[in-house]
């Protein structure tokens, strides 16, 4: 079930008796009875269960004799992307879910810079991306919760900053928000490129 103890329709739901054993999806209700009844032969046996939600995998090993219903909750997470002032969101940025190696929720951030996922609770990579560049949060979900990344605004004070490099060189317009990181800077003016730290949620100046 989802955070708000919704039944989730379509997960896949499996056993492991020598090798993982399919058994039906479930179907939008909370509850898929009978199903574990039997798959042992001894009470006191533990069996390993585990769901898979559109990618998103949890699994539990419990002792028949003392629970037989497995519970398998999502936990809501909202990734919040703020400009510098604080005062208004970053829409568009892209935001990639990983657990482990594998990439399992895409999505963008609304107006208010906000993206949403219901997630079993475990260890993931939040990967976010705005103006070419990205950051990673590692986060353990473990309760609901919302991680919040402000960018930094980048001033040049010459004005002649022209591009800037994260992976390749992209234009420079002047008060970009960049997220939190190290970049290199070109300028026209002759000076050479020079690194800078940007700092997320204040004004950084540079040459």
């Amino acid at each position: 079930m989802d955070s708000s103890e919704q039944g989730i329709n379509g997960s896949i739901v499996e056993y492991y008796q020598k090798r993982w054993k399919r058994i039906p999806d479930t179907t939008g209700e909370q509850y898929i009875d009978g199903w574990l009844s039997g798959l042992t032969d001894d009470i006191s046996d533990h069996l390993r269960v585990r769901i898979n939600n559109k990618g998103n995998i949890q699994e539990k090993t419990q002792k028949l004799e003392n629970n037989r219903t497995y519970t398998f909750q999502t936990k809501h997470i909202q990734a919040q992307i703020l400009e510098s002032t604080g005062n208004k969101g970053v829409s568009e940025a892209q935001i990639h879910v990983k657990q482990g190696n594998d990439t399992i929720r895409e999505a963008y951030t609304d107006e208010k810079g906000a993206a949403s996922f219901e997630l079993f609770p475990g260890d993931y990579n939040f990967v976010i991306q705005t103006n070419h560049c990205s950051q990673t949060k590692t986060i353990q979900l473990a309760h609901h919760m919302k991680i919040t990344l402000q960018t930094g605004r980048v001033h040049s004070k010459s004005g002649k900053c022209s591009h800037y490099y994260c992976g390749d060189w992209f234009p420079f317009t002047q008060d970009i928000e960049l997220l939190p990181f190290n970049y290199y800077f070109r300028f026209s003016d002759g000076t050479q490129d020079t690194l800078y730290f940007i700092k997320g949620g204040t004004v950084n100046e540079i040459h």
